[in-house]
């Protein structure tokens, strides 16, 4: 999605989604469809082509294959005038489908009906996107999503739109509230097991105790929400938006093919329009998964991620059932990429030099934790009795408003690493869920200029979401954290600060330099997973995550050259950084924390134990509570490559 018009970069060739000029303006990215020969195989032949990442049943799957790209005239196939032409079918059902949901599970509203097919509960075709056309030089198969604001309020029949929430829900005592963004009621997990345990199939409540909030619905791994507005104790009405972020799930159509070619057959593309601006286009979750699976320590591989990095291309999903020409169930390898790999070598590789910094719409790209999803959630279908639970791809059942979901996601631990920006320090740590501290450390760390906690220059401070990161202030006599209330930190009312001008920089080599340099710095804080794992067996992964959230990163800054601070670090410490890449890390154990009584929209946390750190992911300079630095060059360090 775009706040704006599609911008085409000449020099790279392709549709960008950023313009150096403006930092807080976003793009729609068109993309390109076209029609192919294809023939279905059976997974089993890889030695002529396969998916790009295998996975468990792939060798009883059958793939289709693209052999020869179709285009108009005589050129294509021999002794064929090809004529062909292209048309897109969108539908945006989130608002309907989320008033019937409630209706099944007991809570109807006043919204029924023939009201549900209209706009905006039903949102259709070119109010979505829609093929430019062809003398736009862009040639033909070029979608483009039509621009709209982040987040926005919905008309309906000339009125705001709004429904009665049951008080039932306000007041049912068994809701957890994690944030302002997600409700969960009814029993909860102990603690969380990521993605070890079972689909949510808890319904969610708006609060009681706060005036800007979400209520979401969950069931059977999927959620989707409403933005609170006004309400009281008793009962509430709900303000809805077209435009608060969703996906739009859609077909494309090839129209009628001479017969040799299959008769007068539709053929059907699956698409989806991401209600998403691109804040980190230049990481491939695809690459950051290989990388993790090859290159990573094996020491520290296992619980680098709190979730991690799949891509959708390592699922097999069928499409979307449910649409008017919906796709077949049995047929779930839409979400490969296959191609011909390497002789002797079907393992899926990195992308290729030419291809970095490309931006992608691929399945390779996308993320593969689909509850409740990013770009695609899953729906589940008993197909027959005593046959599994199928899951098909839609996006009916997305977290949303977009920047809401957003704010949770990039709030743990880079949930999403490829998407969402990691902004767990941002918040406080002590993100509390019914009686313990919810694990969610940092993993990718953002800059202190890319939280907004230093200028930039010429252009102020520029925090990606718009929300300013935590200060250090003196409370009581005692040193303390300040951070925004996670609770009061409302991305609709950002959505015109949203910027990717800083996290756009980032790429994959960046995102790697990161990742190690935090795991380098738990390391050198005395959190050595190979004793998590003697300790603690196959509990060990949650274990580490509980030890390195005991600690929050309050500063994190690249080091250039002749840094005086490291200079200092080094000769007190007796040994240099040696790597391309160095880090300083100011990181500090929680204490207490309480809200600042002058102002509501903070909350205070005392600093325990204050630590400084210098790192190439290699080896760590660490200074505790102003004490000697000391080297630690025990760090792993991932084998070089040949």
């Amino acid at each position: 999605m775009g706040t704006t018009g599609p911008r085409y970069d000449a020099g790279a060739r392709q549709f960008v989604s950023l313009d150096p000029k403006r930092p807080f303006v976003f793009h729609t990215v068109p993309q390109r469809f076209a029609p192919y020969l294809a023939m279905q195989v059976t997974g089993a032949d890889i030695r002529r082509f396969g998916p790009r990442n295998i996975v468990s049943g792939d060798d009883e799957r059958t793939f289709w294959v693209p052999l020869h790209k179709l285009f108009p005239g005589r050129e294509c196939i021999a002794g064929l005038d090809l004529s062909l032409s292209l048309d897109s079918r969108m539908v945006n059902e989130k608002l309907k489908r989320m008033h019937l949901f409630l209706r099944e599970q007991g809570y109807p509203t006043e919204w029924t009906g023939k009201d549900l097919n209209a706009f905006p509960f039903t949102i259709r075709d070119d109010k979505i996107a829609g093929l430019l056309p062809r003398q736009q030089a862009h040639g033909s198969g070029v979608l483009a999503p039509q621009p709209h604001p982040f987040a926005g309020r919905a008309r309906f029949a000339g009125e705001w739109l709004t429904f009665d929430v049951s008080s039932d829900l306000v007041q049912d005592p068994g809701i957890l509230y994690f944030s302002s963004v997600q409700l969960i009621p009814g029993a909860v997990e102990t603690e969380p097991t990521y993605m070890q345990g079972p689909p949510p199939t808890t319904t969610g409540a708006p609060p009681s105790t706060s005036t800007s909030a979400t209520a979401c619905t969950t069931t059977g791994g999927w959620r989707t929400s409403i933005s609170i507005r006004t309400w009281t104790r008793s009962s509430a009405r709900a303000a809805t938006g077209p435009s608060t972020g969703s996906t739009s799930p859609g077909r494309l159509r090839l129209r009628p093919l001479p017969a040799t070619l299959g008769g007068d057959r539709h053929l059907q593309a699956r698409l989806l329009q991401r209600r998403s601006p691109g804040l980190l286009p230049h990481v491939n979750q695809h690459d950051l998964a290989v990388w993790w699976r090859t290159s990573v320590p094996a020491e520290t591989r296992e619980a680098l991620w709190a979730v991690p990095p799949r891509p959708l291309s390592e699922f097999r999903f069928a499409g979307d059932i449910t649409l008017p020409k919906g796709f077949d169930i049995y047929d779930d390898t839409l979400t490969a990429v296959v191609g011909q790999p390497a002789p002797g070598d079907p393992v899926a590789r990195p992308l290729s030099d030419d291809a970095r910094g490309r931006y992608t719409g691929l399945p390779d790209a996308a993320a593969g934790v689909t509850d409740p999803g990013w770009e695609v959630s899953q729906g589940l279908v008993y197909n027959e009795p005593g046959a599994p639970l199928q899951r098909y791809m839609q996006a009916y059942s997305l977290g949303t408003p977009f920047l809401e979901d957003a704010k949770l996601c990039a709030a743990l631990g880079s949930y999403w690493p490829s998407v969402a920006p990691d902004a767990t320090r941002t918040f406080t740590p002590l993100k509390d869920a019914p009686g313990f501290p919810y694990p969610w450390p940092t993993i990718v760390p953002l800059t202190d200029a890319e939280i907004g906690m230093e200028e930039v220059r010429g252009l102020g401070l520029l925090p990606w979401d718009g929300i300013r990161g935590p200060e250090v202030r003196t409370a009581g006599g005692r040193a303390v954290v300040a951070y925004q209330d996670i609770d009061r930190a409302d991305y609709i009312t950002t959505q015109d600060r949203l910027t990717a001008h800083l996290t756009a920089r980032v790429d994959l080599a960046e995102t790697k330099a990161r990742v190690l340099a935090m795991s380098a710095v738990y390391w050198s804080l005395g959190i050595h997973d190979p004793e998590f794992v003697t300790r603690f067996g196959d509990r060990a992964v949650i274990e580490i995550l509980k030890a390195k959230s005991a600690w929050a990163v309050l500063s994190f800054t690249a080091v250039e050259a002749g840094d005086a601070g490291l200079a200092e670090a080094e000769r007190a410490a007796g040994g240099r950084l040696a790597g391309p890449r160095r880090y300083r890390f100011r990181i500090y154990r929680p204490g207490a924390e309480s809200r600042d009584p002058g102002d509501i929209q903070k909350v205070l946390v005392e600093i325990a134990e204050d630590v400084t750190a210098y790192t190439d992911g290699r080896t760590a300079l660490l200074r505790r509570d102003g004490g000697p630095w000391t080297r630690d060059t025990s760090i792993p360090t991932p084998a070089p490559t040949s």
